[in-house]
């Protein structure tokens, strides 16, 4: 399409992806790779391209894979160890006078 304008990408600039976060603060990284396209062959550029996908997808799925499996609770069970029942329950031994 650039050549239809009579235009030529000399650069393309490719950072690394976007938190979706709401409330990040890890910085985005824009310019993670830049290709000057003017200069290089075809299959170079290809060779880069995925060389960066590869490790894009190995960086993007290893904090993932890093994570403990979530465990199991059983119904009935409390969340804290230390937590106990209360107070025993009362005996119905004594009756009020009144």
């Amino acid at each position: 399409s650039y050549k239809k304008y009579l235009h030529t990408v000399k650069k393309v600039k490719i950072g690394l992806y976007v938190p979706h976060e709401p409330h990040s603060f890890q910085p985005i990284e824009w310019k993670q790779l830049v290709l000057n396209v003017s200069k290089m062959l075809r299959a170079d550029i290809r060779k880069e391209l995925e060389k960066y996908a590869r490790d894009m997808r190995m960086k993007i799925l290893k904090p993932a894979s890093a994570h403990s499996p979530t465990q199991v609770r059983s119904r009935g069970k409390s969340l804290s160890p230390r937590r106990r029942q209360a107070s025993p329950p009362r005996r119905l031994g004594r009756r009020d006078k009144s």
